[in-house]
């Protein structure tokens, strides 16, 4: 993946601490853990989000009758 936007970060010594001692039992760089972070929680939870809301609105369109020759075909309704 190419990353094109730099950006800096102010962390808490706690919160820094814990991405060191993550960093070291998984081996991965603290910009990987804070990447894989914002993808999992922000990333994901907006396309979540989307599909949630396309979800609800398909959920909330009025039914429409369709007359049955429709549904079964011109021809069928001839036989």
């Amino acid at each position: 993946m190419k990353y094109s936007v730099k950006s800096q970060v102010l962390l808490t010594e706690e919160e820094f601490q814990a991405l060191e001692q993550v960093s070291r039992e998984t081996g991965k760089k603290i910009s990987a853990l804070i990447r894989e972070a914002v993808e999992k929680v922000y990333v994901q939870g907006l396309k979540n989000r989307q599909i949630q809301q396309a979800v609800n609105s398909f959920l909330t369109l009025t039914p429409v009758d369709i007359p049955e020759e429709e549904v079964r075909g011109k021809d069928s309704a001839e036989e």
